[in-house]
């Protein structure tokens, strides 16, 4: 039974969070590292309650190792490399301020539309040398 490591990108590098056998798919036991640490991090948080992470929560990249490998090298994604990184929802001033920005560029938009559809105008009604 050959064991590939299972390296979990966090916010900063990557870490190794286990080994997985390739009889276990991939997915399954990233959902049961995700799941367990997310136990742990609940119980440490006290009595909130658990975290649900599901696979849409988490980005799964398969790679090759690198280095060499005679036959099998290039032939089996050996790494899989997992964000599980969930961002908290944007505070109400930061929603204000997406929505402000977005306005301004939209009124930026609009006032170089009204600029260049008077530039056109202009052109168009000078007269003509024919």
């Amino acid at each position: 039974m050959e064991l590939i490591g299972v390296l979990c990108s966090k916010e900063r590098g990557s870490r190794i969070v286990g080994w997985a056998s390739n009889s276990e798919l991939p997915t399954t036991f990233l959902v049961r590292s995700t799941t367990y640490e997310a136990k742990e991090r609940a119980q440490a948080a006290g009595n909130d309650p658990i975290p649900k992470i599901t696979l849409d929560h988490v980005t799964v990249n398969f790679a090759r190792s690198g280095g060499p490998g005679g036959q099998n090298v290039n032939k089996g994604q050996a790494i899989i490399e997992a964000a599980s990184y969930v961002p908290p929802p944007p505070s109400e001033e930061q929603v204000k301020r997406i929505n402000k920005l977005a306005a301004i560029g939209e009124r930026k938009w609009l006032d170089n539309k009204k600029a260049q559809s008077q530039k056109k105008a202009m052109r168009r009604s000078r007269d003509s040398y024919d």
